[in-house]
C-alpha cells in the first residue's frame, strides 16, 4: 500500500520529533519503508511517500508518533499504476 503521509507537527515540536529520530529512529514496523521526505521551510510540516504491507502496519508508525504530531495517510498510485487503470482510447474526433 503506497500512501503519502502528512504530517502536521505540533507547535515547538521540531526539536522533540529529530531528538527521537537521533534516539529510536522513525519508529517503522519492518514491512514500512519510507521512499522520500520533505519538509516546509518552517519546519511545521512534512510530506512523505510511504510503503506498508497493510494498513494496519501504517497505523502502527502513526501511533508512534501521536505525540508529536497529527498524520493522515493519503493512497495513491505511480503514473504507471493510474495509467494501468485508464482505458486507452482514440480522440472524439477519430484521430489517432
Amino acid at each position: 500500500m503506497l500512501v503519502l503521509a502528512i504530517e502536521r507537527w505540533k507547535d515547538g515540536a521540531a526539536g522533540a520529533v529529530y531528538a527521537r529520530l537521533a534516539e529510536t529512529g522513525r519508529g517503522l514496523p519492518p514491512s514500512v519503508s519510507v521512499h522520500g521526505s520533505w519538509l516546509d521551510e518552517k519546519l511545521r510540516t512534512c510530506w512523505q511517500v510511504m510503503e506498508g504491507a497493510t494498513p494496519q502496519d501504517l497505523e502502527a508508525w502513526k501511533a508512534y508518533w501521536d505525540d508529536l504530531m497529527e498524520i493522515d495517510l493519503v493512497p495513491v498510485l505511480t503514473g504507471q499504476q493510474a495509467q494501468a487503470q485508464i482505458p486507452m482510447t482514440r480522440d472524439r474526433d477519430g484521430g489517432s
